[in-house]
């Protein structure tokens, strides 16, 4: 008798305590190539804490997603992941350099300036957009970035002189996976910058330090690789990518769901032309695909100048 599988989806708590974005994962019928791509990358998953799969199905469930999603991404691009200890979350290593990876998250604010303020994207005009792309989006991100530092993680035995990476994906609002890492950019690196076109229409980019974000009476000082411990950061690793939309996707481009769904991918990508100022819109059917989607597409990757251990260049 074959062993059975393991699954995320058999309720290992109250239905009561589900929470909604779980259950309807768990019984949408568009949902299937998701869910057999999660059970496929969760077959060798370890949970040194004991409570992923209770959390997965209950409150952490945009953080345990995440989680896995890393873990695919790590397992299927060609590195060696282990997950021996409660913290890092994952040790990754390929061609002989270990990296420690520390997952968070951005979650809705239950107190403070952010909270009262209660700002939806969706609700924001033209010019309220920017400033929350200057400003509150990246007092979200600095507040999960703050909290790790102050765990001090690479001061732990499995974690000493190697680079240190904090990967984060924003879960704070219906719209959050919209945005990309720009205001996260400005942030990290304290620095904005703009685009214009000159008299002789050579594209132009202008740079300027930022000193501060402020919403409300909430300020921080910005540039967090220049603040006391960030050199023990080597980097930080971005993605709006690590959810159910990528999993839907990797789970049909490997056979899962094609013969009841039709699906589509559309969006914005990078535009490598060094005279181009917009991004490039992309569109196409799965079934027609004219490549092979990665896990790590979506992901990016934020050096720290500064830091002690350096990450190779390359590593991701």
């Amino acid at each position: 008798m074959s062993e059975q599988k393991k699954t995320l989806f058999n309720l290992v708590v109250e239905p009561g305590k589900v929470h909604p974005n779980f259950e309807a994962l768990r019984t949408s019928n568009a949902g299937e190539p998701a869910r057999k791509m999660l059970d496929e990358i969760y077959q060798d998953f370890e949970d040194p804490d004991g409570n992923f799969l209770e959390q997965f199905q209950t409150t952490g469930f945009d953080q345990r997603y995440f989680e896995i999603y890393l873990y695919a991404y790590f397992c299927r691009s060609g590195y060696k992941v282990r997950r021996p200890h409660p913290n890092p979350d994952f040790l990754v290593t390929r061609e002989e350099v270990t990296v420690a990876v520390e997952a968070t998250t951005v979650n809705p604010p239950t107190s403070g300036a952010l909270a009262s303020l209660g700002r939806k994207v969706k609700e924001l005009s033209p010019e309220e957009y920017q400033d929350y792309v200057d400003n509150e989006l990246a007092i979200r991100f600095g507040s999960p970035l703050f909290s790790k530092l102050q765990k001090r993680y690479w001061e732990l035995d499995q974690c000493r002189n190697m680079p240190f990476v904090i990967a984060i994906e924003a879960f704070h609002d219906d719209e959050s996976l919209i945005f990309t890492d720009e205001s996260l950019t400005k942030y990290a690196y304290g620095i904005s910058h703009s685009a214009r076109w000159d008299k002789s229409g050579a594209l132009r980019i202008d740079y300027a330090p930022v000193k501060e974000h402020k919403v409300g009476d909430k300020v921080i000082t910005s540039n967090f690789f220049a603040q006391p411990d960030t050199e023990n950061i080597s980097a930080i690793l971005f993605t709006n990518s690590g959810t159910q939309a990528k999993f839907d996707r990797m789970g049909y481009q490997q056979g899962f769901g094609c013969d009841t769904i039709d699906m589509r991918r559309e969006g914005f990508c990078f535009n490598p032309d060094p005279k181009a100022m917009d991004s490039t819109f992309f569109s196409y059917n799965l079934d027609e695909s004219p490549f092979v989607e990665t896990w790590g597409q979506g992901l990016v990757i934020l050096h720290n100048p500064k830091c002690l251990h350096p990450l190779p260049r390359i590593f991701f």
